[in-house]
């Protein structure tokens, strides 16, 4: 009996709240909801791609794993770092099945820059710093891959966005999506494979900036960009059935995303809130960046700004004489509230603009903590209790849905890294850091003056916990089901009959497959001897440069991530 290969197909941000709706305009996602498994992929807390996708391929919750955010704090005090390879602890399941003797190609996976040695092929994602850098595994691979898909590149050109060239952006993406596709199809057909992975980011980029699908849905700005939206998904749909042709009997698909999407009405600065009831401070004097927030000027209303006049004379020649490092270093100064918080007098704060976490200034631990130990959990329920008890000004609505101490979400010896709380927000609310204008910013605000761009944060969606998961192929039948990101690793490793380690969190998927299946029937394999949490070591990798790493924080800021 040949023995089972697994293709993943992962989309960045799918939701089912644009595939639902339209299965009758995307066939292959129809026949796969009809004949296959589907349902909800549960992210973590919070939904962010970098700790999320490293629990789809580690089986593990980011205790476990140590990638909690897209930055992670420094050792010495208050700056940021990247959350980057050399943080994630554990091993990814290629490297699993590579110790197995099996082969693995891996393209586009965010967040393994340098790439990974492997026994196959890896092609680095979101967090290489460009087209010029060693993006693949092996190095020879890229040439290799530019002379057969000379048009191929890592990621979209968002600068193209923010210049109001948005029809250029999203063409952009499509060209990107396609290029991405001939790149698949070629490796599939080249190379030996037992495991394969891809992911497409098209979605995540256009539906935080373009989604407009229900306040706007009855105008036709709004109708036009849910169809660009709508449109990218029937592109995905119409790749899925290429790869699915050429996949054979013995290979089962999966589809996942790291987490769905959701309107943002209105945003949330925790900073400013923090600020309000007296928990955070700033600096009196001798910083810029703190008199810059204290007279309005922060990275919301700057970015409001540009939006504003983008498309005008004046920003186009500047942004031709002003340096592009220049730029985005005022920008990362005005995002990063260690540079002018007063870390004397502050007792809480939000460590990552994009997260939805919350850290204590705590004595001990951090460079300049003041919150004594025993005063930890109090101060911790006192700000849980607040923040449940905080409703929008308006409406009366409750901000807040649920806030989790950090130990009743993650296990594991990475667990001390994690933020002290974390908060999860209504529907129709996003949570950021760095600081706003005000603590909430409502996105109708700009737009009723007749500007190019909402109030607040640039994003008119933000992450959702639901996100998607469907399988396909023989020996899985139609079923609904509910699986969490953690389970897609322990499964693929069933399905390809390889032990599967004790320190993995998820759980075998069991009831996708057919119950006259042998992968039903057949009893899971369990490491005899504990894996023990270790960093990935290679002593060929590259470190990062500082070049390298500045590159990547500007198109993370550029993403709207920082």
């Amino acid at each position: 009996m040949a023995e089972k290969k697994v293709f993943v197909i992962g989309i960045d941000g799918a939701t089912f709240e644009i595939i639902k709706p339209n299965l009758h305009k995307l066939p292959t996602f129809s026949k796969i909801v009809k004949q296959g498994a589907s349902g909800f992929l549960k992210s973590t807390i919070p939904p962010l791609s970098p700790p999320a996708w490293t629990s789809i391929v580690t089986g593990t919750n980011p205790g476990r794993h140590g990638i909690f955010d897209f930055f992670a704090e420094t050792s010495d005090g208050y700056d940021l770092k990247l959350s980057y390879l050399k943080k994630r602890k554990g091993k990814a399941i290629w490297h699993i099945l590579n110790e197995n003797g099996k082969k693995t190609v891996i393209v586009n996976f965010p967040f393994t820059y340098p790439p990974e040695k492997v026994n196959g092929l890896m092609i680095s994602g979101l967090g290489s710093p460009g087209m010029e850098s060693n993006f693949t595994y092996p190095n020879s691979l890229k040439q290799e891959l530019l002379d057969n898909v000379p048009d191929y590149r890592i990621d979209v050109d968002v600068e193209e966005f923010y210049l109001n060239h948005k029809s250029i952006f999203v063409n952009d993406i499509y060209h990107l999506t396609e290029a991405r596709k001939r790149a698949v199809l070629y490796l599939m057909e080249e190379k030996d494979w037992d495991f394969f992975m891809v992911i497409f980011v098209g979605s995540d980029r256009l539906q935080h900036f373009l989604w407009d699908t229900h306040l706007q849905m009855n105008t036709s700005k709004g109708a036009i960009r849910y169809n660009v939206i709508l449109k990218y998904y029937e592109l995905i749909d119409s790749i899925i059935s290429e790869i699915l042709q050429k996949l054979d009997e013995n290979t089962i698909n999966f589809i996942v995303s790291d987490h769905g999407f959701q309107q943002v009405k209105r945003d949330f600065y925790i900073n400013n809130w923090l600020k309000s009831i007296g928990l955070l401070h700033l600096k009196s004097q001798g910083s810029f960046s703190a008199w810059l927030i204290k007279h309005g000027f922060t990275t919301e209303s700057s970015n409001a700004v540009l939006m504003r006049h983008a498309h005008s004379k004046w920003y186009k020649i500047l942004h031709k004489v002003i340096p592009k490092r220049l730029i985005s270093f005022f920008a990362l100064n005005l995002s990063n509230i260690r540079k002018y918080c007063d870390w004397h007098k502050t007792k809480a704060f939000s460590y990552s603009f994009t997260g939805q976490g919350l850290r204590i200034n705590l004595k001990g631990r951090e460079q300049n903590g003041i919150v004594n130990p025993e005063e930890y959990n109090d101060l911790r329920d006192s700000i849980a209790f607040k923040l449940s008890k905080l409703t929008e000004p308006e409406t009366g609505r409750k901000i807040v849905s649920k806030i989790y101490k950090r130990e009743e979400i993650y296990a594991g010896p990475y667990l001390k890294d994690a933020p002290d709380l974390l908060i999860q927000l209504n529907d129709g609310f996003a949570m950021f850091g760095g600081f706003g204008n005000d603590i909430f910013s409502n996105k109708k605000d700009l737009a009723q003056k007749s500007t190019n761009e909402p109030n607040g944060h640039i994003w008119k969606a933000a992450h959702d916990i639901n996100g998607v998961f469907m399988s396909f192929g023989k020996d899985i039948h139609p079923v609904q089901v509910e699986a969490n990101v953690m389970d897609i690793a322990p499964t693929i490793l069933h399905i390809l009959d390889i032990p599967i380690p004790q320190m993995m969190d998820g759980n075998v998927l069991r009831n996708i497959f057919d119950t006259n299946s042998v992968l039903y029937n057949r009893l899971e394999k369990i490491e005899e001897e504990t894996r023990k949490n270790e960093e990935i070591e290679d002593d060929e990798r590259e470190i990062l440069t500082k070049e390298e790493e500045l590159e990547i924080m500007e198109r993370l800021k550029g993403l709207g991530y920082m």
